[in-house]
């Protein structure tokens, strides 16, 4: 989970991520992480590359990739074994009648399924043309994000189907609808178009979605206004091969200044239920538990200079009531943090935590 949109520069720092309760159903099956570990951050999101460096570029996990000089795209599609697990992943959800949960935990059900799974940094700068990486086995933060959600407007699409379809039908709309939804999430305006219409920063690519209603920013939460500019990925250039080529730099500049304005421009637009963009400080967290729920996004806000977010993943709630954070981390996978104030408090340069909840 690091950088724009799903650029994905990985700074590594060290995170300690402590034992976590046990998920809802099987407790003994869900993986347990007891020793620290090594987390990078994602923030222009994709790449890795160590905090001590200094033309290295902390926010990422996902290091921004542009061919150099090509502005092709590649076509998408699943492989064989990520269709199938989506055909699996449909079965089971039909079976379970996910799709009659409340929302929170019909969120929380996908999400649970992909634990244990890979952590892989660089996915979606694997090619040499900008193409939609679509995955179900392995994934960096965002993406982990974006499948989930994407395999819930799946879901949601074949069970508001006619039910005397095909399977086969029903398993091609699943399909196309996870591949429009991962597209629509990742990119500004819903559309691939080239490395520079990724959204690269995660405040970018909340702010973008909020405004297609994708995500909805949540009423009465305490926050601070994120008073910082963001031109992490802008400064640090040679930390992104795509950005070797004058055009893509210039357009990721542009990208930044829009950014910063719409940030800036969320102060002045500021009510009740449209609040300014900005983030709950780590020791207050706790405190407002009870305005989230699971399935709400939850972005770490970090003191990194031009960086907005170092890590992203979703809320869980345990039986119990308490709040952990759902993730994938690096050099430990898809992992269920117990409590997630506890999480935050153990991210190095972390500040608090950004929040905005899906609309399905």
């Amino acid at each position: 989970m690091t950088a724009p949109q799903r650029t994905s520069l990985s700074l590594a720092i060290i995170v300690s991520l402590w034992p976590w309760a046990s998920a809802v159903a099987q407790p003994d099956a869900l993986p347990q992480q007891l020793e620290p570990q090594q987390i990078e951050i994602v923030s222009p999101l994709e790449g890795s590359v160590p905090s001590s460096s200094p033309s290295s570029s902390p926010n990422l996990e996902r290091q921004p990739s542009i061919i150099q000089g090509s502005l092709e795209t590649a076509p998408a599609s699943l492989d064989s074994a990520d269709r199938d697990r989506l055909h699996n992943l449909l079965a089971k959800a039909q079976a379970e009648c996910w799709h009659q949960q409340p929302y929170p935990q019909f969120i929380q059900s996908i999400a649970e399924q992909f634990l244990g799974e890979q952590y892989r940094a660089g996915l979606l700068d694997s090619g040499e043309a900008e193409t939609l990486i679509l995955s179900l086995q392995e994934f960096d933060c965002v993406l982990f994000i974006e499948t989930v959600l994407a395999l819930g407007k799946a879901i949601i699409q074949v069970e508001s189907s006619a039910p005397e379809l095909s399977l086969a039908t029903q398993q091609t709309i699943a399909s196309t609808t996870f591949t429009k939804a991962v597209e629509n999430y990742r990119y500004r305006g819903g559309k691939l178009q080239d490395y520079c219409g990724r959204l690269h920063y995660f405040s970018d690519w909340i702010l973008d979605n909020q405004q297609r209603g994708n995500v909805s920013p949540i009423a009465n939460l305490k926050i601070q206004p994120l008073n910082k500019a963001i031109t992490f990925m802008g400064n640090h250039r040679g930390s992104y091969s795509q950005l070797k080529a004058d055009s893509q730099y210039n357009c990721i500049r542009d990208a930044e200044q829009r950014l910063n304005r719409s940030i800036n421009d969320s102060l002045s637009r500021e009510t009740v239920f449209n609040p300014p963009f900005g983030y709950i400080p780590t020791a207050q967290i706790r405190r407002q538990y009870a305005q989230l729920q699971a399935g709400d996004i939850i972005a770490v806000a970090t003191s990194v200079a031009g960086l907005d977010v170092t890590h992203t993943g979703l809320v869980y709630r345990h039986p119990n009531g308490n709040l952990g954070l759902i993730h994938a981390a690096p050099n430990a996978g898809v992992i269920l943090a117990s409590d997630l104030q506890t999480y935050i408090e153990r991210v190095d340069s972390a500040i608090g935590i950004i929040v905005t909840r899906p609309n399905l």
